[in-house]
Protein backbone atom coordinates (compact mmCIF):
# COMPACT_ATOMS: atom_id res chain seq x y z
CA UNK A 1 0.00 0.00 0.00
CA UNK A 2 1.58 3.82 -0.70
CA UNK A 3 2.35 5.54 1.87
CA UNK A 4 3.10 3.22 4.88
CA UNK A 5 6.24 2.18 5.78
CA UNK A 6 7.72 -1.04 4.25
CA UNK A 7 9.90 -4.00 5.23
CA UNK A 8 12.70 -5.41 3.75
CA UNK A 9 11.22 -7.24 0.11
CA UNK A 10 10.59 -11.33 0.71
CA UNK A 11 12.64 -12.05 -1.78
CA UNK A 12 15.95 -9.47 -0.74
CA UNK A 13 19.43 -11.56 0.42
CA UNK A 14 19.67 -11.31 3.94
CA UNK A 15 22.57 -12.17 5.56
CA UNK A 16 22.63 -15.83 7.03
CA UNK A 17 19.76 -17.62 4.77
CA UNK A 18 19.51 -16.05 1.12
CA UNK A 19 15.67 -15.41 1.45
CA UNK A 20 13.35 -14.56 4.49
CA UNK A 21 11.38 -17.73 2.65
CA UNK A 22 14.01 -19.91 2.93
CA UNK A 23 13.25 -19.74 6.71
CA UNK A 24 9.47 -20.42 6.60
CA UNK A 25 8.08 -23.60 5.88
CA UNK A 26 5.32 -23.76 2.55
CA UNK A 27 2.84 -24.93 4.46
CA UNK A 28 3.72 -23.34 7.76
CA UNK A 29 0.57 -21.30 9.69
CA UNK A 30 1.86 -17.74 8.86
CA UNK A 31 1.38 -18.16 5.13
CA UNK A 32 -2.34 -19.01 5.30
CA UNK A 33 -2.43 -15.68 7.61
CA UNK A 34 -0.81 -13.74 5.43
CA UNK A 35 -2.95 -14.50 2.57
CA UNK A 36 -6.30 -14.30 4.90
CA UNK A 37 -4.94 -10.33 5.67
CA UNK A 38 -4.05 -9.58 2.45
CA UNK A 39 -7.78 -10.44 1.32
CA UNK A 40 -9.08 -8.04 4.18
CA UNK A 41 -11.11 -4.82 3.51
CA UNK A 42 -9.63 -3.38 6.28
CA UNK A 43 -12.19 0.00 6.04
CA UNK A 44 -15.13 -1.97 5.71
CA UNK A 45 -14.45 -3.88 9.10
CA UNK A 46 -14.19 -0.31 10.82
CA UNK A 47 -10.40 -0.06 10.20
CA UNK A 48 -10.57 4.12 9.75
CA UNK A 49 -6.98 4.52 9.61
CA UNK A 50 -6.11 2.11 7.19
CA UNK A 51 -5.65 4.44 4.35
CA UNK A 52 -2.26 6.09 4.59
CA UNK A 53 -2.23 10.17 5.68
CA UNK A 54 -0.86 12.69 2.79
CA UNK A 55 1.49 14.51 6.13
CA UNK A 56 4.00 13.24 8.59
CA UNK A 57 5.97 10.72 8.96
CA UNK A 58 4.55 7.78 7.31
CA UNK A 59 2.53 4.36 9.73
CA UNK A 60 3.28 1.16 9.50
CA UNK A 61 0.97 -1.06 6.81
CA UNK A 62 -2.65 -1.81 8.72
CA UNK A 63 -2.37 -4.98 6.86
CA UNK A 64 0.98 -6.14 8.28
CA UNK A 65 0.07 -5.49 11.95
CA UNK A 66 -2.99 -7.19 11.78
CA UNK A 67 -1.65 -10.15 10.72
CA UNK A 68 1.30 -9.92 13.44
CA UNK A 69 -1.09 -9.61 15.76
CA UNK A 70 -3.07 -12.69 14.24
CA UNK A 71 0.16 -14.97 14.34
CA UNK A 72 1.18 -13.79 17.80
CA UNK A 73 -2.76 -14.79 18.96
CA UNK A 74 -3.02 -17.84 17.09
CA UNK A 75 0.82 -18.78 18.12
CA UNK A 76 0.10 -18.55 22.16
CA UNK A 77 -3.05 -20.14 21.24
CA UNK A 78 -5.65 -17.10 22.32
CA UNK A 79 -9.45 -17.09 21.96
CA UNK A 80 -10.76 -14.14 20.99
Amino acid sequence: MPGFMEGVAREQTVLFPDRLEDWIHEDHLVRMVDLFVDELDLTELGFVRSAAARTGRPGYNVKRMVALIGVQGLMAAVNA
